[in-house]
């Protein structure tokens, strides 16, 4: 709730009006700042998404001016522009129609939920409001239920096993932090697998793609190591669950990932700059500034998804708290996906 109440502050300004780059609502120094992305001699030169090359433009410029040259990267991709633009038709069309009725289409929405979600239901953990507004589409909907603190190959292998025997044919799998690193493992084990073909899209929200630098952070120094492990052994989780997501050498989330032809991807990244950072990611996102442009637990060049439809959602960071119209976007992202289904193979 301190986050929120942070973001309702900010929304008395009276001078955050402006709608430039498919954004509504933006206040004076967001517009100079995404007007000088698109300037930057990086962004000219199409600079590549790796995290080498923004950590280097984070050191020659500064972190806001980095984060903004990423997202007008990311969303100015032809898949991703294309991506918008339905989106943008979308949320006009149901303002003026309301929301359709799947229920005809027999499609189960199966939510892979973030890590520690049995605790963390009051900010999203468990994708209940993903869940809800499937159901107001006429869509089903199921909450995996991953070990909260499952490793990465724990979960991925229950996954793999849960897709195999469930009885539904055509499934859209959502996603929300680690959740998203589940279902990436997942594809590594059991890609060609008769369950895994059931599933037509996967919707990935603030997906943790390639691992967190913020738990290195907190393995390699001994005070914030000591405070995570008091955390574990009071609720009894595994603390070496938790470094499965880290980045190392030979981790597999820094492999890459073949994404399967009968599935789409949806890949949405939090883009925050400094003002937009709320209470809860305010301290993790200063501490991985020194590493480039990052969400509050994973750095932007992280969790972008080769191969997916990438859409980086301005304003938010890793808790997707600064958004007023966030029930809107998730109904048309809903919407987009069962609209496209028929592209899939």
């Amino acid at each position: 709730m301190e986050a929120e109440t942070e973001v309702a502050r900010q929304s008395y300004r009276t001078d955050c009006n402006a709608t430039r780059f498919h954004l509504t609502g933006l206040c004076p120094e967001e517009v100079a700042i995404l007007e000088a992305a698109t300037q930057h001699p990086a962004f000219k030169a199409q600079i590549s998404i790796e995290a080498e090359d923004f950590r280097n433009l984070t050191e020659q410029s500064n972190i806001d001016l980095a984060t903004a040259i990423f997202f007008q990267r990311v969303n100015r991709q032809s898949m991703s522009d294309a991506y918008i633009r339905r989106i943008d038709t979308i949320v006009r069309r149901t303002q003026i129609e309301g929301l359709p009725d799947y229920s005809d289409r027999n499609v189960l929405l199966a939510m892979v939920p973030g890590m520690f979600y049995t605790l963390n239901t009051s900010i999203g953990g468990d994708g209940r409001q993903i869940r809800e507004s499937a159901e107001k589409l006429g869509m089903q909907s199921h909450l995996i239920l991953m070990e909260p603190d499952g490793s990465l190959d724990e979960n991925a292998q229950y996954l793999c096993d849960w897709l195999q025997k469930t009885t539904a044919e055509k499934i859209i799998l959502a996603s929300i932090s680690k959740g998203g690193s589940d279902i990436k493992r997942a594809i590594q084990l059991c890609a060609d697998s008769s369950g895994m073909r059931k599933v037509r899209a996967w919707l990935n929200i603030g997906g943790i793609m390639r691992g967190s630098h913020l738990i290195n952070e907190i393995d390699e120094h001994w005070s914030t190591r000591w405070r995570a492990k008091t955390f574990f052994w009071k609720y009894g989780f595994d603390y070496d669950a938790l470094l499965s997501v880290r980045v190392y050498p030979g981790s597999p989330l820094l492999l890459p990932m073949r994404i399967p032809a009968h599935m789409r991807v949806i890949n949405v990244i939090a883009v925050p700059l400094q003002m937009h950072v709320t209470n809860r990611a305010r301290e993790s996102h200063a501490l991985l500034s020194r590493h480039g442009p990052n969400d509050g637990l994973a750095l932007l060049t992280y969790a972008y998804l080769p191969g997916a439809i990438n859409f980086a959602w301005w304003g938010n960071d890793h808790y997707f708290a600064g958004q007023n119209n966030r029930e809107e976007y998730l109904f048309a992202g809903l919407i987009e996906i069962m609209e496209q289904m028929h592209t899939l193979h």
